[in-house]
This record gives structure tokens, C-alpha cells and sequence, in this order.
């Protein structure tokens, strides 16, 4: 029975630009139960021996046939077992051995050392692989078979990386015993989106001759493979290699070695680009192993977001109608103290209009509008922007961050200006995009759809909103706000 391996969908950005796609290649297999049998590697002796004599080439196919049938005869009856094995092994890693890349020794030292069935060569070019089986043929040469497969190869192997993720092969036994390989999805989108990527392989059962090759023409059944499906991402690529440029120069300017980023369309979700680093090569995976390289930052790590978090109290105070944007609070010229409770800002200031505590990232005055809130609604907000829980993007390992109230108001002034919590970047991400658009937080997507090879839409991943956190209007004031802090505030940088 032939395996016929399916082919593994693509992935590919928005545009449908190939992120990731499956090439044709072959492994080149030893069968020691063929290998080994003087009565079937005896063709190869005498076909050796007969290519050799005077004439041959003159011979009819049919009296070659002959020949080496009348010669194989004869070494069966006069050499023994182990030297025909021997002998047959050398002739055929002397043929080999270069089209393989290898040394006659360390070919003939890695087909001694394997097991029964196993690949002396792996991911062979099918062109390559086709002359191979050509010369095997043509030499009469047993015990060395060819098994196709797909090679998984990524057209961007430096970006994207921790999104794309990448494919590993797995030995598994079929139901006679006969190990193989299957390859499974082991990392980002390829290891989540497996089961619509994989396919399914196929076979073909053919009837074989006393060499255990293939008759042509005696294909008895066949179950074609059915090919995977191709997933499309919300990635643009040409945004995520200007965001991965801006990563690494900011990891440069600042000599940081871990960083993330995550853009989004607040009006879908869709995240339009995500980096992390360090980060690896889909390709190689050389440096996999070290640490931290195959963590996704965006989603993977927590930390106090600090100052970006002041949007829950401020959005919070606003959006229950306690305040307006021109309203005043003191912010108690640097220093605020009521029993274990201290909050202080590096840059004192009196009193400041709802929009200048966001402008100049006041942790007092932010304490003030979370206290008019109270702690009770203040984690409900928290709550309904998504902290504390999981976005549920379609990738591995997401972790949830903390967002709980402890009912303890030192925690809770604290966690009003992004301490006493902790959170992802894409959980912010998400929780600016309420402000960026309608006020509703909408489940992050990195999967657009599934698409068939004939260019069918199997499934169209639609928005989806999770909660509506803020008043349209709100949200609109809060943009405002938000405007001065880049402008005229403490973020112009940005």
C-alpha cells in the first residue's frame, strides 16, 4: 500500500500573499527485510556482474532479462548469504552515496545503524527523488524505497513567526505495525488551525514482484488524499514588516532583548499585525531552545500596564455621567494620603479638567475619578474591557492577566493607575479599541476564513462583540481626551 499524502493547506495574509505552503519532496527509505534477502538483492549481483560482461549492451531487453536471471542463479548456488548481502549493500551505496550527498562510508554506517524501516535521506526535491528511483531501478538495486511527503516551507521565515507558528513530524504505527510519520501542527496558527490544515492522506494498493517492486499498471484500489484547506489571517504583511522594524529599532534604542506589538482595526477586531521578540527563523529553528525565543510576548506575558490603564476610571467616571470632560479635580498638589492609602505624582499639580488629568497622566486626579466610580463599578469595568479573562484568539497559550478585587483600597488605588494588575498587550490592545471605536469590545481575530482549494469560503469568521463597555458618545469624548495626551501631553512621542 502507497501512502498519498495530503496536501496541507496554505496560510496566507489578508492580501493572500503565501505566508506558509507544502512543496513535494521524498524520503528515501531502507527496507532491511529487503535489504537483507540474498534472494531478492541477488538481482542486483547479477545485474552487475552482466552489465559488465562484452556485448551486453547489445543484448535484446528480454535476453538481458534473461542473463541476469541464468547469473543470479548461479550466486545463489555458489556465494553465501551474508556476502551476496554484503556485496550488494556496497554495490548499492557506491551508486548512492553521491546523489544523496554523502560518503560510501557514512551511508553505509547510517543504513547498518537504523532500524528495519526507516529514511537513509529526508526531504529529498521530487526531481531528485525521480532519478534516484530511475538509477535504483535501472541497477536492479533492492531494499532502498521512496516514501512522498510535503515539506512545509514558510516564504516569510523571519516574520510573523510566533503568529504563523510552524509543523513538526510525529512517528505514529499504522494498523499493520508499519511506522511512518505524520506531520501536525506544533506551534501558532499552523498547530490551532491543524485539524482544517491537515487534509487527509490518501493510498494506492498496488501488486508488487518478487523484488517487492511496484508492477505498473496493477493499481487495485484507491482512496485519493483529500487536500487541506487554506487559512487566510486579518494579517496585512506589509504592516507587520513595518511594525517589526519599529520593534527592533525600539529594542535597539532602548537595549531591550523582549518586546511586542499589536495592531488592530478597532471597528472588527482583526488584528492587522503581531510581533514578538526575540524571535526564531520558521525555516531553521535554530535558536527555539533559548530562552524565552518561543514565547509570544503579545499574549503570553503580564505585566502592570502602569499609566495605559487610566482609561477604566477615566472612561468609567465619564460614562456613568460623573463627570464631564471640562469637569475640575484637585489633585492635591502632588500628594494625596487618607490612612494606608499614598498617592503621589512626579509633577504636583492643583486642580486639572478631566481632559488634563488624561493629558498629563495624573495619578492622583485618576484616583479621584476612580473613587467617585467606586471600587465596586471600578472592577466591573475592568471586567467588561476584557481584563482578567482570556480574548480567546485562535493561538496557544494566552494567558489571563489579574484584574481582581481584593477589597482592599490600597489595591484598589493602585490598580486605578495600572499596579496591583496585571495584563497582556493584546488584552490593551483590545481595551483601546472600545475607545477607538463604538465603545464595544470585540473578540480579537487572527483567522479571517477557511478557503478551499477551488477558492470556496468554507467559514468567514464575522466580528464579534463581547461587551458593550461605553456609551458611543463616551467613547467618542474619550478620543478626545486621548487626542490631547499624544498631542499636548505626556505621549508625543507617539
Amino acid at each position: 500500500v502507497e501512502k498519498l499524502p495530503a496536501l496541507r493547506g496554505m496560510i496566507v495574509d489578508r492580501h493572500e500573499e503565501p505566508l506558509a505552503k507544502s512543496i513535494p519532496v521524498a524520503h528515501v527509505m531502507v527496507n532491511k527485510s529487503h535489504l537483507f534477502d540474498p534472494k531478492l538483492v541477488s538481482y542486483g549481483l547479477a545485474y552487475q556482474q552482466a552489465s559488465a560482461e562484452p556485448g551486453w549492451k547489445d543484448l535484446t531487453p528480454e535476453a538481458q532479462r534473461k542473463r541476469i536471471r541464468s547469473l543470479r542463479g548461479d550466486i545463489l548456488e555458489q556465494v553465501p548469504v551474508d556476502v551476496i548481502v554484503e556485496k550488494h549493500l556496497a554495490y548499492a551505496v557506491g551508486i548512492l552515496a553521491r546523489p544523496l550527498g554523502m560518503r560510501k562510508e557514512e551511508l553505509h554506517a547510517k543504513i547498518m545503524g537504523g532500524a528495519k524501516w526507516f529514511p537513509v535521506a529526508k526531504d529529498i526535491p521530487q526531481d531528485v527523488a525521480d532519478n534516484l528511483r530511475e538509477t535504483i531501478k535501472a541497477n536492479w538495486i533492492d531494499g532502498i524505497v521512496f516514501e512522498n511527503s510535503l515539506k512545509r516551507w514558510y516564504t516569510a521565515s523571519k516574520h510573523a513567526t510566533h503568529l504563523t507558528g510552524f509543523t513538526r513530524e510525529h512517528e505514529e504505527t499504522d494498523e499493520d505495525g508499519k511506522p511512518h510519520t505524520r506531520v501536525r501542527g506544533d506551534f501558532g496558527v499552523e498547530y490551532t488551525m491543524d485539524p482544517f490544515l491537515a487534509g487527509r492522506d490518501g493510498w494506492r494498493e498496488h501488486r508488487r514482484d518478487a523484488r517487492g517492486l511496484v508492477v505498473p499498471g496493477t493499481a487495485n484500489s484507491l482512496k485519493p488524499p483529500r487536500a487541506g484547506l487554506n487559512v487566510k489571517l486579518t494579517i496585512d504583511m506589509g504592516i507587520q514588516n513595518i511594525v517589526e522594524e519599529e520593534l527592533d529599532a525600539a529594542l535597539a534604542e532602548y537595549e531591550a532583548k523582549k518586546g511586542a506589538v499589536v495592531l488592530m482595526d478597532p471597528k472588527t477586531g482583526d488584528v492587522l499585525a503581531m510581533a514578538s521578540r526575540p524571535h526564531f527563523d520558521l525555516n531553521l529553528r535554530s535558536n527555539l531552545e533559548e530562552e524565552g525565543v518561543s514565547m509570544n510576548y503579545a499574549i503570553q506575558t503580564i505585566y502592570e500596564p502602569g499609566s495605559t490603564i487610566k482609561i477604566v476610571a477615566s472612561s468609567g467616571a465619564l460614562n456613568e455621567g460623573l463627570v464631564k470632560p471640562t469637569t475640575s479635580i484637585f489633585c492635591h498638589n502632588g500628594l494625596y494620603q487618607s490612612g494606608a492609602v499614598r498617592v503621589t505624582d512626579k509633577f504636583p499639580a492643583g486642580s486639572l479638567s478631566f481632559q488634563g488629568v488624561l493629558q498629563k497622566s495624573n495619578n492622583i486626579g485618576t484616583y479621584s475619578l476612580g473613587r467617585q466610580l467606586g471600587s465596586k463599578r471600578f472592577y466591573e469595568y475592568m471586567a467588561k474591557y476584557g481584563f482578567g479573562s482570556k480574548t480567546g484568539i485562535q493561538l496557544r497559550g494566552e494567558r489571563a492577566g489579574t484584574a481582581r478585587n481584593t477589597n482592599n483600597e490600597v489595591d484598589f488605588s493602585r490598580a486605578c493607575y495600572g499596579y496591583a494588575t496585571n495584563v497582556t498587550p493584546l488584552q490593551l490592545a483590545c481595551a483601546y479599541s472600545v475607545i477607538a471605536s463604538d465603545g464595544k469590545l470585540r473578540k480579537p481575530h487572527i483567522v479571517k476564513s477557511l478557503i478551499a482549494n477551488d477558492g470556496t469560503i468554507i467559514e468567514d469568521y464575522k466580528p464579534e462583540v463581547v461587551n458593550d463597555v461605553l456609551k458611543p458618545h463616551t467613547a467618542a469624548q474619550m478620543r478626545a481626551s486621548l487626542e490631547k495626551v499624544v498631542t499636548d501631553g505626556t505621549a508625543t512621542r507617539a
